[in-house]
């Protein structure tokens, strides 16, 4: 697959790396379709926009891992940024008002509501494995 020009020397992303992150971005644009609580929302979704612009920009630092090595790296963050999330999640309803950290927290009910999101974030990191293509052609050609 044909590269798209990076500037600054990094290594450009791929028309599939670049259509995953468009699907991602669509679906994540979908969720603002009528929100039901658009204030909370907007500050769920701004560690969203941090994160994709991160994976974009560090996308295009290691072109050349393998699949096994990629699949790690891959894993690991995503563990690592769930349990971040969760922290800044923390942060933000620790600077809030009682009531304001109530609906923008504590809605959910459950002690244990940050632990079953880092337990499915990884936990579907590590179904894609199946889904990833080992047909052993490179990544960046």
């Amino acid at each position: 697959m044909p590269a798209v020009p990076a500037p600054h020397g990094h290594a450009a992303l791929t028309r599939r790396q670049w259509a995953a992150l468009a699907f991602s971005v669509a679906v994540f644009a979908a969720t603002w379709i009528a929100p039901t609580w658009p204030v909370d929302q907007a500050l769920h979704s701004s560690l969203t926009v941090l994160g994709f612009a991160w994976l974009v920009l560090h996308a295009r630092r290691w072109p050349g891992l393998g699949l096994g090595a990629a699949f790690a790296v891959a894993v690991m963050l995503v563990m690592c940024t769930s349990l971040a999330y969760e922290w800044a999640e923390w942060g933000v309803a620790l600077m809030l008002s009682a009531e304001a950290a109530e609906a923008y927290n504590g809605q959910q009910g459950d002690p244990w509501d940050a632990h079953m999101d880092m337990l499915l974030a990884t936990a579907g990191a590590l179904l894609a494995w199946p889904l990833l293509d080992r047909s052993g052609r490179a990544a960046n050609p």
